[in-house]
């Protein structure tokens, strides 16, 4: 099984990087340079970020949509709900 090839940290970028989302979420988008970031290097933590890292890490691994689906349903109803 081969991995897909994106490059995770533009992808992730590119859609922080919209406006609407940082109005509603307020983050500081350049305290997500990387995917990595987004899971460990920040005392922000913005649930809606670690949500998008997770489905960009997850796609890039080949993780199925089931699977997917469920790491980000748990992440919200801990952080969110």
């Amino acid at each position: 099984m081969s991995k897909v090839k994106i490059n995770e940290d533009k992808l992730l970028q590119a859609v922080l990087s919209n406006e609407e989302l940082i109005q509603e979420y307020k983050y500081n988008l350049d305290n997500y340079s990387t995917v990595t970031n987004a899971f460990y290097e920040n005392d922000e933590k913005q649930p809606v970020v670690v949500a998008i890292a997770t489905i960009i890490r997850d796609i890039k691994n080949e993780n199925s949509e089931k699977e997917v689906y469920k790491k980000v349903a748990n992440l919200f109803n801990k952080n969110l709900i």
